[in-house]
């Protein structure tokens, strides 16, 4: 199952999670010091809650973990609301933390997502070769009728 930046509020426990569930975290540690142009002695500071990751440090996790922008946009309000020195600072960072959180929840109530396909639909879907052209077609601008696919395919 893959860890989602949104189920955190707290970007040193999502680190930690990413860290550990991904092969080698001594290997991982190494790359995203050396990405973040830090030394693996910081990494394991900022995990253990004795430093801080910056602002600078956030492309790079972004880069490692292959977030999208909406993730790396997570992330780093995650990391701000973990630096702020003022309640008021804590406050503000909070509060789009939260309507972030507020709108996917909203999103993810109206769609359901599944993290797999079912057997017989998988069965289905691989059975003849259109529904694959289907599938790639409709991400083409031009084909996302059912006329200018059923012109394209025959």
């Amino acid at each position: 199952m893959k860890i989602s930046v949104f189920e955190y509020k707290n970007y040193r426990d999502y680190l930690r999670d990413r860290l550990s569930t991904t092969g080698s975290t001594r290997g991982l540690r190494s790359r995203l010091a050396e990405l973040t142009g830090t030394q693996p002695a910081f990494i394991t500071r900022v995990l253990n809650e004795e430093l801080h990751m910056s602002p600078e440090h956030v492309p790079p996790v972004d880069e490692l973990f292959g977030h999208t922008e909406e993730e790396g946009h997570f992330f780093m309000l995650l990391v701000l609301y973990g630096r702020s020195g003022t309640k008021t600072l804590e406050k503000y960072f909070k509060k789009q933390i939260d309507e972030i959180l507020a709108k996917r929840s909203v999103f993810m109530e109206r769609v359901s997502v599944d993290d797999e396909i079912p057997a017989a639909d998988q069965a289905v879907y691989y059975s003849q070769w259109y529904y694959l052209a289907i599938h790639l077609l409709i991400g083409i601008p031009g084909f996302q009728t059912k006329d200018a696919l059923a012109e394209r395919l025959n």
